[in-house]
């Protein structure tokens, strides 16, 4: 799913093996947990959420090209909201995605 939204909107994924590690080590920690959207069985969304203290970060989404007429995504975000408030976050970070373009950081001044 990961490759398929990297593709759809520009930007690079990183080899499995980074996510995978990531998960390793920050979810079994608390630090970090993964949720999913899934439709008559199928996964249609999912995202990793970082918690550092009282700020949730929402760092890593991916959602497939079939189903987006649902809005999985608008669901998740609220269940990680809640989330993040159970864990004491007072903070909820959206953390946006800057695209490059032709090596250039589009929309950030130098």
């Amino acid at each position: 799913m990961l490759l398929v939204t990297g593709k759809r909107d520009g930007f690079r994924v990183r080899a499995y093996e980074y996510y995978e590690r990531m998960y390793d080590l920050l979810v079994p920690a608390g630090m970090a947990k993964l949720f999913a959207a899934d439709h008559e069985g199928a996964m249609i969304s999912g995202a990793l959420v970082f918690r550092l203290g009282e700020v949730a970060v929402y760092v890593y989404g991916a959602s497939g090209n079939e189903h987006r007429n649902l809005m999985p995504n608008h669901l998740m975000q609220w269940s990680m909201m809640q989330w993040a408030r159970e864990q004491g976050c007072t903070v909820y970070d959206f953390r946006g995605v800057t695209r490059e373009v032709e090596g250039e950081t589009e929309g950030i001044r130098r």
